[in-house]
């Protein structure tokens, strides 16, 4: 069976949960209280049993994993002047997010700003060496 990339997110975050749910439940079933005299309670899946279930998911969650990474880097975009794999682009998207929140904030920024300061007598400017408005249009 062949599955797509698209596929294959939601298939690793449901092992994702499922690896911790059996991680919880070996957690649970690992020791069992009960008082002096009274009957222990054992749980129906043995401590053993969950070991080999988790180490089978993240089995299966380590080859999706492999999977997921070998298709962003395998598969290519046409970006500008080039390819760029989706590892690449992933980042681009994340750089550029980056860079247009700090321009936007140079862009709120005054063209020149006078800075009070108390205990100085003289008043100080800051001034923009760019176009705050230039950069809020582009």
């Amino acid at each position: 069976m062949k599955l797509t990339l698209a596929e294959l997110l939601p298939l690793k975050v449901t092992i994702s949960k499922l690896l911790h749910e059996k991680i919880e439940e070996r957690a649970s079933v690992a020791y069992v209280k009960y008082a002096k005299g009274d009957e222990e309670i054992i749980p129906d899946q043995t401590f053993a049993q969950l070991t080999a279930e988790i180490k089978e998911i993240r089995e299966d969650y380590r080859k999706i994993d492999f999977l997921l990474a070998k298709a962003n880097t395998d598969h290519l975009i046409e970006w500008e002047d080039g390819k760029l794999s989706i590892v690449e682009a992933i980042e681009l998207a994340k750089q550029l997010r980056a860079e247009v929140n700090t321009l936007k904030d140079f862009g709120r920024s005054k063209p020149i700003e006078r800075i009070t300061r108390y205990h100085l007598e003289e008043a100080t400017y800051r001034k923009a060496l760019f176009d705050p408005i230039e950069l809020l249009t582009t």
